[in-house]
């Protein structure tokens, strides 16, 4: 279990996994996680109704999201998702284990933000997985960032 307490150093914390990946005898795999949420919230149109009739429609605010976890590896664009019920450490440990067991011959250095779930001392983080921390509010650093707004303007599209 490695983790890296927001590191403005990221030359060095990439020397430092290069070092443990060949100490392990794997290749270095790096990549940029985040999580996002995506749903829907319907919300009451306008109907067509003969003139002198006003309609009566029942409705109900509905509110459904699901979240969206991710990490990219820049280098060579391979993208890992996992759809989640929500921002949560469990949710998390989830995603890590998936990671990890995707890429179980290779070490990650996984840079996230400094989330809660991300902090938590309940995860057990998998043993080819370091995480390194962005400094804080600083979210234009992860290029997973960038993915979001492609996901959301081209598949998540909301009706019109």
């Amino acid at each position: 279990m490695t983790r890296t307490r927001h590191s403005r150093d990221f030359p060095n914390a990439v020397r430092k996994a290069r070092r443990a990946a060949a100490r392990r005898g794997r290749r270095l795999r790096i990549m940029f996680a985040d999580e996002a949420r995506f749903g829907r919230m319907n919300r009451p149109r306008p109907c067509w109704a003969p003139i002198g009739i006003r309609p009566e429609v029942a409705c109900q605010l509905i509110r459904e999201y699901v979240y969206l976890y991710g990490a990219v590896s820049p280098k060579d664009g391979t993208c890992v998702y996992l759809v989640m019920p929500a921002p949560d450490t469990e949710c998390f440990q989830i995603f890590l284990d998936t990671l990890a067991k995707k890429y179980s011959k290779e070490l990650i250095l996984l840079v996230v933000d400094g989330a809660g779930n991300h902090c938590s001392d309940e995860l057990e983080i998998p043993a080819n997985i370091i995480l390194q921390f962005l400094p804080p509010y600083s979210p234009e650093l992860n290029p997973q960032e960038n993915i979001w707004d492609e996901i959301r303007e081209k598949i998540f599209i909301a009706p019109g």
